[in-house]
């Protein structure tokens, strides 16, 4: 059975394509009626780059880490620790790394791949291929955490689950991204937070709201301002 479709485009003045992937800027929040389905969207989430390349990494971090012995208490810390500071994690490479588009080198100036992807997300929020961060940043990411997780040594299986839980993380912000930017309108308090947060860093201030699946970071250093972005 074909996966459901997704509108993404409709046609503008003089033929152009326009997204459609959370273009209605002027909709508020309505916690009372029906958001569209997730069905069709996760679809097309699980068409990404990053859910192909990330989904069967932590399934091989799993089978890895069950293959290392039973779970005890140091994987559920170290896991603990990881969801504990997702947030400021989220926060740092969001402010250092996606928001800096070249670097100096040797005296000379140097473009940086995620920072020149991350300001053509920020150029064109509503276009649907912007908002992954692409195969070639998720693919350095499985690359950086396999190099932790898999080799033999000490702490072994404490690195398969770090490594593991790490690539979970990175896939529940990189779907939470996506859904952001989607046309699906939640329902819940907690996600309708997250969305006109992340929305007002797009429409109000870059410098403000770092976080994507959590806000504690950025309430801690004071960059979460009130919003002005009503949907």
């Amino acid at each position: 059975m074909p996966p459901p479709t997704v509108a993404t485009s409709r046609a503008g003045r003089g033929g152009d394509v326009e997204p459609t992937l959370g273009e209605d800027r002027s909709r508020g929040d309505d916690p009372t009626g029906t958001p569209p389905p997730l069905a069709p969207l996760a679809w097309r989430f699980a068409g990404e780059p990053t859910a192909r390349i990330l989904v069967p990494a932590i399934a091989l971090g799993v089978a890895l880490r069950l293959r290392r012995g039973p779970v005890g208490p140091a994987d559920l810390a170290v896991a603990g620790a990881l969801v504990g500071g997702e947030s400021a994690t989220e926060w740092v490479l969001h402010r250092h790394l996606l928001h800096r588009r070249t670097v100096s080198v040797l005296g000379r100036t140097v473009g940086l791949h995620p920072g020149e992807a991350h300001a053509r997300h920020h150029a064109r929020p509503d276009d649907p291929t912007t908002v992954p961060i692409g195969p070639i940043g998720i693919a350095v990411a499985v690359a950086g955490v396999g190099l932790v997780a898999v080799p033999p040594g000490p702490a072994r299986a404490v690195r398969a689950t770090a490594g593991t839980t790490a690539l979970a993380l990175l896939l529940a912000y990189e779907w939470t991204h996506f859904l952001i930017h989607s046309d699906h309108r939640p329902r819940r308090r907690w996600f309708r937070g997250l969305r006109r947060a992340h929305l007002a860093h797009h429409h109000d201030d870059a410098g403000t709201w770092y976080g994507i699946t959590g806000h504690g970071f950025d309430r801690l250093v004071g960059t979460a301002p009130p919003t002005t972005v009503a949907r």
